[in-house]
């Protein structure tokens, strides 16, 4: 796993340590994991292929500074995993933040309505980059590869005729049927539908009545969401007319307060909401809805969806893109938060840009000498299977331990054993565990990943 991957799927490291970091005060809806791969292009209502943040797992009322923090470091990572040069990469988080410096800047002198309609669409992109013949050419192969991904165009490949009907193909372990195994699976269906369907609006329920129900099968998810519940459903308005919709669990946000209670009763609702907020305009069936004790949101699966070829970046690709996400993110917060009062506390010179850059490669892997020189008392000991004597029983002291990031692997979910096979295993029978150094002090409850962006392992004090 590359130290990029490992950053995607590890939202709530950085968020607890942005948590205790100084901030300006102002706050905006933020988005919780604003890595350049969470930028994208899609279908507006009016069927305009428009720019903009695409996962919004995270979302919740946070300080602006969060996001453009993790934009930069993924930026610096990018930058490595393409095995740019260090200077690529620190141009690349300067881009990011003098766009979006400079468009906050132009955001603070526009009417509040002209700001909330503001889109960043593609004929507005072609013109930004017209000189550049890299980034043009990549737009116009994403178009075109935008206009075919539709749920007219996939169905062909994701389903087939079973019995006179159309069903999802079982493609384990990315896509299988669960039917059999849950118990009254079409009553719960049923119920989860009609509640959906109630929330929205009253012009897109009817048009979500023309459609019928006819197949639905468990969506294996990556990265930043594995281990989620997800699901893929049919709909048909006709024997060529198919709707995608993905259902999606949505859990806790990374940004919220890990011990006080949510001030959202339901997570999905969380995540429409702050994507609404922060979106210039999104899908028409976005809604949410619950069963059993599981929050969810629904969207459509495939609508004009493209996202960048990131892998096959040059250095000049990766710092135009980065300007990109800059302006993408500065038109999120101005829209859900206050663009005068963030382009007043940026000002006008290069300051932020450069302070931006000096935060972005500290999290950037520097090496077994950088470490060392790094606060909190990080340890190159080797891990060791035992508890520190005098802990209680069954959870050990734990102290923080940093290894090379490719010696690391995902952890266990199940709250009972934290295992990292390259080293050693942590069992904790409570299911809960913290990590203290003289920095912070932070809480993993049983459900998270135990990862961290610069490769921290958490292994019992000697």
């Amino acid at each position: 796993m590359s130290p990029f991957t490992f950053f995607r799927g590890t939202a709530i490291i950085q968020a607890r340590d942005l948590a205790n970091a100084p901030v300006s005060g102002i706050t905006v809806q933020a988005c919780g994991d604003c890595h350049l791969a969470n930028f994208g292009g899609f279908a507006s209502p009016e069927r305009t292929l428009i720019f903009d943040i695409n996962d919004f797992d995270e979302t919740f009322p946070g300080a602006w500074e969060w996001d453009i923090k993790r934009l930069g470091a993924s930026l610096i990572l990018a930058g490595r995993d393409r095995r740019f040069s260090k200077a690529v990469a620190e141009q690349a988080v300067r881009a990011a933040a003098a766009s979006y410096r400079e468009h906050m800047a132009e955001f603070a002198e526009m009417k509040v309505l002209d700001t909330w309609y503001a889109q960043v669409n593609l004929e507005a992109i072609k013109q930004y980059f017209g000189k550049d013949q890299d980034i043009s050419a990549r737009l116009s192969k994403k178009e075109k590869e935008a206009r075919s991904r539709t749920s007219e165009a996939v169905i062909p490949k994701l389903t087939g005729v079973v019995d006179g009907l159309r069903k999802i193909k079982d493609n384990p372990p990315v896509i299988y049927h669960v039917h059999e195994f849950a118990r009254d699976f079409e009553k719960q269906r049923v119920t989860f539908t009609e509640a959906y369907k109630q929330l929205l609006q009253l012009d897109r329920r009817h048009l979500y009545e023309r459609y019928r129900y006819q197949d639905s099968a468990v969506k294996v998810v990556g990265v930043g969401s594995v281990g989620t519940r997800c699901y893929l459903s049919l709909l048909m308005a006709d024997d060529d007319d198919p709707l995608f919709l993905q259902i999606k669990e949505a859990r806790r946000s990374v940004l919220e307060p890990p011990r006080a209670k949510s001030r959202f009763a339901h997570q999905g609702l969380r995540v429409v909401e702050g994507q609404r907020m922060m979106q210039a305009a999104s899908d028409i069936f976005l809604g949410w809805a619950r069963t059993h004790k599981h929050d969810y949101y629904i969207r459509q699966f495939r609508d004009m969806k493209v996202s960048a070829e990131i892998e096959t970046f040059r250095p000049g690709t990766l710092v135009g893109y980065a300007s990109l996400c800059g302006w993408t993110l500065a038109r999120a917060h101005a829209k859900a938060g206050d663009a005068a009062m963030i382009a007043g506390y940026l000002g006008s010179n290069d300051h932020f840009d450069e302070a931006l850059a000096k935060y972005s490669e500290f999290l950037r892997w520097p090496g077994r000498a950088g470490l060392r020189k790094l606060p909190g008392g990080y340890s190159f000991r080797p891990p060791v299977d035992r508890a520190s004597k005098g802990s209680r029983s069954g959870v050990p002291a734990l102290t923080r331990t940093v290894f090379p990031m490719s010696f690391l692997s995902l952890q266990p979910r199940d709250g009972r054993s934290l295992t990292e096979p390259a080293f050693g295993r942590l069992t904790d029978s409570s299911g809960v565990a913290s990590v203290s150094d003289n920095t912070c002090r932070r809480p993993f409850g049983p459900d998270i990943m135990l990862r961290a962006a610069f490769a921290c392992h958490i292994v019992p004090k000697p």
